[in-house]
């Protein structure tokens, strides 16, 4: 019994994805880099200001610096992962790889081919199966698998091949006398990658819209905190606004410029939808010509 499907550079994507996710060591790593670094860099800030006593003006970089650290490790983890791929990609031609694969259930074990070429692995050489409801991976070592795009079978009755694979690789531990481990054969419900440019696009018009906003509402704080502190201060020559102000205004400087680059990075990435980068586009350089008119204002009126 064998099946036909076809193989592109995002199949490999969504299986490194899925590995990273699942790997015990991978998540460790990711929770200390994405975790345990910032808490750490948060105490240093901290350690700053009660020792040079102005705890009040260190604990916003304090929170901010981190927070966007803990964000760009655990938020961008899948884009870091999909783009080293397809650039290790790009290093080869990859004909083994990309394009038709057939792989056959022989009572030996699964039998991959293409056109240029076979691979032959015994049953004993499974160390376990996951399926997720777009592919499906039969592992052959901890980090290698045989990647089934469910979705891109061309021939033959994915179904009946699962249940012979899974058959096979139950049948290996009986014939050594082991007790077979169900834990081996897993799935999982949620999608991992399915490269859909118009998803990718949304997302990006997504953060642009909360970048240009964000940074409306600290430029908004700031505005606040100078004309409070006028108020409270009219008998006096200058007026100050406090220190945490400054930090106030390179958020949202920052946040401006995020949500600018995430919204031109939509539209490039889109097919079709194109709404939400537009609008978040629309709305941080409106947030930018409104504070430049008023930064202009000031200076000109004094």
């Amino acid at each position: 019994m064998k099946i036909v499907y076809d193989m592109s550079v995002d199949d490999y994507v969504g299986f490194n994805i899925f590995h990273h996710k699942h790997s015990r060591s991978l998540r460790r790593s990711l929770i200390i880099g994405g975790v345990v670094s910032p808490v750490c860099i948060f105490l240093f800030f901290l350690l700053i200001g009660i020792k040079g006593g102005q705890l009040g003006v260190v604990i916003l970089p304090g929170v901010i610096v981190p927070g966007l650290f803990a964000l760009w490790i655990l938020g961008g983890n899948r884009r870091r992962i999909a783009r080293v791929v397809r650039k290790m990609f790009k290093e080869g031609e990859n004909k083994m790889d990309i394009g038709l694969q057939e792989l056959e259930v022989t009572s030996e074990g699964l039998t991959e081919k293409n056109e240029f070429g076979e691979s032959k692995f015994n049953w004993k050489a499974i160390e376990r199966i996951a399926s997720t409801p777009d592919y499906y991976y039969i592992y052959i070592s901890a980090m290698k698998a045989l990647v089934v795009p469910k979705l891109k079978v061309t021939e033959g009755d994915f179904e009946e091949f699962r249940r012979l694979v899974e058959e096979g690789f139950r049948g290996a531990a009986s014939i050594d006398g082991r007790t077979f481990d169900e834990k081996k054969i897993a799935s999982d419900a949620k999608p991992v990658y399915r490269g859909d440019p118009g998803r990718k696009s949304c997302l990006c018009g997504v953060v642009s819209l909360a970048g240009g906003v964000l940074a409306a509402a600290f430029y908004g704080l700031v505005i606040g905190m100078v004309i409070v502190a006028g108020v409270s201060r009219q008998g006096e020559e200058a007026v100050e606004a406090p220190p945490s102000g400054a930090y106030l205004i390179m958020v949202a400087i920052g946040a401006n410029l995020l949500g600018v680059i995430y919204s031109i990075s939509g539209l490039v990435k889109a097919n079709q939808k194109k709404l939400l980068p537009i609008i978040g586009l629309v709305v941080n350089c409106g947030v930018i010509f409104l504070i430049g008119m008023l930064v202009l204002a000031i200076i000109i009126f004094g």
